[in-house]
């Protein structure tokens, strides 16, 4: 069984505290990606407005763009403070399509990032 995938170990935050998560595709030949969730989080006990927390998808035209890799897109929903260099922790959903029974697969991962 394919893990699904996971989140790449360091990202960037952009200069407004954004960040853009992204990752690699772990899929078992005749596996289709349908959809992929993910939500993302950093505890800033110090920070002027609180945690960072960010929520997303890809669609299956995003996800058909490569079969090994995806990356959030753009409307990325952001919520408390924002991002900055440490630690966060991703959590993802893949939705998958079994090519030929049509039956749905469902993936997931919680992983730490180092954030740059």
């Amino acid at each position: 069984m394919g893990s699904g995938g996971n989140f790449l170990r360091t990202m960037k935050v952009d200069p407004s505290g954004r960040v853009f998560p992204q990752g690699h595709l772990d899929l078992l030949p005749g596996d289709e990606p349908v959809k992929l969730y993910f939500w993302f989080l950093q505890f800033l006990p110090n920070g002027p407005n609180g945690d960072a927390a960010a929520a997303g998808f890809q669609d299956l035209e995003g996800l058909k763009e490569s079969s090994t890799a995806w990356r959030a897109r753009g409307d990325v929903v952001y919520d408390g403070g924002k991002f900055e260099a440490g630690v966060a922790i991703g959590t993802a959903l893949l939705i998958l399509r079994e090519v030929g029974s049509n039956k749905t697969k469902a993936r997931s991962w919680c992983e730490t990032v180092r954030l740059e």
